[in-house]
């Protein structure tokens, strides 16, 4: 299976999203859970994200 990595000199949110978006999917309870005020921040630990 071939995936088309996005990297850091070409960053392209659409192809992650198409490889994968489940991270997105499966993160959203999270966020849900920490109930994000406008102004507060939210540090994302765990690496990759599309807004990277």
């Amino acid at each position: 299976m071939r995936y088309d990595t996005p990297s850091l000199e070409r960053w392209n949110s659409r192809a992650y999203d198409s490889s994968f978006g489940y991270v997105s999917t499966q993160g959203a309870p999270l966020v849900d859970l920490l109930d994000p005020r406008p102004g507060e921040r939210v540090l994302d630990l765990a690496g990759a994200a599309p807004g990277c």
